[in-house]
């Protein structure tokens, strides 16, 4: 993953004076990011921008049929339910108390999933939703 640009290495690099806000310089690399990212794609695959999800990522158990085992690594504190029967991790969902589904099938827009798209042709895309 590359390091972040920030807006102190933009100045270094450009060598803008010390006047130029942070801020203003701030706004623009945000809009430079969101244009780059529709241009180039999401950078990280669907499996590790669910990981890191806002809000810290998903909180408590999490069911899924695609990745168990590299989600099991990456989320050790965290109960991983291997979704390929739906049903059984409806259940264990249900029992855990709250979790999330991380499915590659699209869920219906009332569940409100968040998209996790694929970086490019034939990478599959997931969706992450909150319930069985």
């Amino acid at each position: 993953m590359r390091a972040p640009v920030t807006a102190e290495i933009v100045k270094a690099y450009a060598n803008l004076p010390k006047e130029v806000p942070a801020a203003l310089l701030e706004r623009h690399l945000d809009a430079a990011r969101r244009d780059l990212a529709g241009v180039t794609g999401p950078e990280a695959a669907p499996l590790d921008a669910a990981v890191r999800y806002p809000s810290s990522g998903p909180p408590g158990a999490v069911a899924i049929n695609y990745g168990v085992e590299s989600l099991r690594t990456e989320l050790p504190d965290q109960c991983i339910y291997d979704a390929y029967y739906a049903a059984h991790a409806a259940e264990d969902l249900r029992l855990a108390g709250d979790g999330w589904r991380l499915t590659g099938t699209e869920p219906p827009t009332d569940k409100h999933p968040a998209s996790l798209p694929g970086r490019f042709p034939g990478e599959r895309s997931l969706w992450l939703y909150r319930g069985p």
